[in-house]
C-alpha cells in the first residue's frame, strides 16, 4: 500500500521508488543529476522546494475521476463502432495494451482511433457526441475543412496524420487551468512547446459523456482543443482554437472556438503526458 503524502521518503516502498525513477529517467533525469543533488545541500533544497511547489495542488477529486469509464470499456465502445468500417479490424483494438495513467492534475488514459483525415476524425467523434446528447450545437463559423482547421505544430511544420491507427493516449486534462487568473491557449502552447491534444479531446467527450455533463466551470472547466488551430469565418487566420462547452440550461454539448490570445478562467488546456510503465 502506498504511504501517505506526509510519510518520510525512506519509508516509500522500493517498487514505487523504482517506478518514480523510471518516470524521471524518461524525462531526461540521469544518475549524475541525482548524485549532484545528494552532494550539494543548497541544490537539494532548491529541488525540494520546486517539487513542493509543483505538487502542492491536490489532484482532481475522485468524484470527477469516476466519471471517466475504464479504458477497457472505452476500447470496447470504439471497437463496436469501428470494426468492419473505415478500414478498421478487430485486431486494431484487441492488440491494445492498457498502460497505467500518467502523472498530472487530472491524469487519464483513453483509446483514440484516427480516420483518414483530421476532418473525417472530427466528424466521426462529433457524430458520436450528437447521438449522446440530443441537444448539441456546432458554431456555424467553425468550419472543419482543411482550409479552416488544421493541427497546430510547435515548429510550424505539418506532421503526418496517423490515419488508420488506434492508440492509447495519456492526457493531463487540467494541465493548464488557472481558476483565478485564467490562461490563454497561446501561452499554454508556448509553455508546452510540444504537440497538444486536439481530436483526442473530442474523443474523450464522446467516450465519457458523464464527465462532460459535469462541466460547471468551477470544479470542472470547459475544455480547449489546443492541438488544433482554426480560422472561423470572418476572423484572422489561425487565431482561434476549438473548445468544448456544456450548457446546463438545455443540457447540451457545444463545439465552439475561442481566440488563442485571450485569457479565460473557464477553460482548461489538456496536454499529452507519457503513461507510466505497466
Amino acid at each position: 500500500m502506498s504511504e501517505s503524502l506526509d510519510s518520510p521518503l525512506v519509508r516509500t516502498p522500493h517498487s514505487e521508488v523504482t517506478a518514480t525513477l523510471e518516470v524521471l529517467g524518461l524525462k531526461g533525469v540521469t544518475s549524475g543529476h541525482l548524485a549532484r543533488i545528494r552532494s550539494d545541500n543548497g541544490r537539494a533544497s532548491r529541488v525540494a522546494s520546486a517539487f513542493a511547489e509543483e505538487l502542492s495542488s491536490p489532484p482532481v477529486s475522485q468524484d470527477l475521476a469516476r466519471l471517466v469509464p475504464m479504458p477497457a470499456h472505452m476500447i470496447a465502445d470504439l471497437r463496436e463502432r469501428f470494426v468492419g468500417s473505415h478500414g478498421f479490424k478487430a485486431e486494431h483494438f484487441d492488440s491494445l495494451a492498457i498502460p497505467r495513467p500518467p502523472l498530472g492534475n487530472f491524469p487519464l488514459v483513453l483509446p483514440v482511433a484516427y480516420l483518414g483525415s483530421l476532418r473525417a476524425t472530427l466528424e466521426f467523434y462529433w457524430a458520436m457526441c450528437r447521438k449522446r446528447f440530443p441537444a448539441n450545437w456546432l458554431w456555424e463559423n467553425l468550419k472543419l475543412d482543411k482550409n479552416s482547421l488544421r493541427v497546430w505544430s510547435p515548429d510550424g511544420q505539418e506532421s503526418k496524420w496517423p490515419a488508420g491507427t488506434v492508440r492509447m493516449v495519456g492526457l493531463d486534462l487540467f494541465a493548464y487551468w488557472d481558476k483565478k487568473d485564467g490562461t490563454c491557449v497561446a501561452d499554454n502552447r508556448a509553455s508546452e512547446n510540444a504537440p497538444m491534444p486536439g481530436v483526442e479531446v473530442l474523443a474523450l467527450v464522446a467516450l465519457a459523456p458523464a464527465l462532460i455533463q459535469a462541466i460547471d466551470y468551477e470544479r470542472m472547466p470547459g475544455l480547449d482543443m489546443p492541438g488544433l488551430e482554426a480560422t472561423p469565418s470572418g476572423k484572422s487566420a489561425w487565431s482561434y482554437a476549438p473548445i468544448v462547452c456544456w450548457f446546463r440550461d438545455d443540457r447540451g454539448v457545444r463545439l465552439h472556438a475561442r481566440r488563442v490570445s485571450i485569457r479565460h478562467t473557464l477553460y482548461a488546456s489538456p496536454a499529452f503526458r507519457e503513461c507510466l510503465p505497466s
